[in-house]
């Protein structure tokens, strides 16, 4: 049987996640805004985020196909993925699981979300979490990123205490292998579906072969999270870290997080399924 790994990393501004919940489509109650989802999201930059993520996704999509059917997908394959990672798809399904959850909450809560990331600290908090995710595309720039971790956390250099504060306080691993496993899933889904097992596979032997990666997947998350982190905060001081650390921990940042969570749940759960079945294409022979 064939054993895939996809390790797909939901933190993308860095924020704590307690959850990773799937957001039911339910209207939006007559009391809340649009407006608010439009502010809080010009505020975190996410259309430079979600072009990010689609630079990542074709790149991932190019390693798809030397893992599973090496020089077999040329044009057609690199058609496919870009289609999958389309702006107009993106940004559709990340709004469709992140509006119903950030405008369930509290007026005030909204209100204390869009003032801090408005704010100074929270604008340079962006800008800093966004520049390092484009600089890790660079293989050379993760690499070495993952290297002056090591090192930092075989030194105890104090800075790596403050990141575990913000990784454990808000079981920040725990929540992306959750979204991990769940987009794992749904890429055998698109497997089943394009047929390219020939008999398909069961939903017990797919969990079963799923569940038996976490382990390496949690590994590979810490290993990730805290490359990622030292990196991005690097500039900030002990004090402003700290106090974003603390904005997070509030009713509003919890909140905020679990709507991004929710948006990036249901987002690469689609793009993990759509890329199963179109692998599944070049797998059993469709596309050749």
């Amino acid at each position: 049987m064939y054993r895939f790994s996809i390790l797909v990393l939901s933190l993308v501004l860095a924020i704590p996640a307690a959850t990773v919940t799937h957001v039911r489509a339910e209207a939006v109650p007559a009391e809340t805004s649009p407006a608010d989802v439009t502010l809080l999201l010009e505020a975190l930059h996410i259309n430079e985020t979600l072009d990010t993520l689609r630079r990542e996704g074709l790149a991932y999509g190019a390693s798809i196909e030397e893992d599973l059917f090496p020089g077999r997908g040329g044009k057609r394959w690199a058609e496919l993925v870009a289609a999958v990672y389309a702006p107009e798809r993106l940004e559709h399904d990340f709004l469709a699981g992140f509006a119903p959850a950030f405008l369930r909450l509290g007026a005030a809560d909204r209100r204390a979300a869009q003032v801090f990331f408005a704010d100074t600290l929270g604008q340079k908090v962006v800008r800093l979490e966004n520049e390092a995710r484009v600089a890790q595309l660079d293989e050379a720039v993760e690499d070495a990123s993952r290297d002056r971790a090591e090192e930092m956390i075989a030194q105890e250099d104090p800075r790596v205490a403050l990141i575990d504060r913000f990784v454990q306080a808000n079981d920040l691993t725990e929540a992306n292998v959750v979204g991990a496993l769940n987009a794992n899933i749904a890429f055998y889904a698109g497997l089943n579906e394009g047929r390219a097992f020939g008999a398909p596979l069961s939903q017990e032997d797919i969990l079963k072969d799923v569940t038996s990666q976490a382990d390496d997947l949690r590994q590979e998350t810490e290993d990730w999270l805290y490359s990622y982190l030292l990196m991005a905060y690097q500039p900030l001081t002990d004090a402003e870290l700290e106090r974003y650390t603390a904005f997070t921990l509030t009713p509003a940042g919890q909140g905020l997080n679990r709507a991004l969570f929710a948006a990036y749940d249901r987002l690469f759960e689609g793009l993990s399924h759509d890329l199963g079945r179109n692998a599944a294409r070049f797998l059993s022979g469709q596309d050749l």
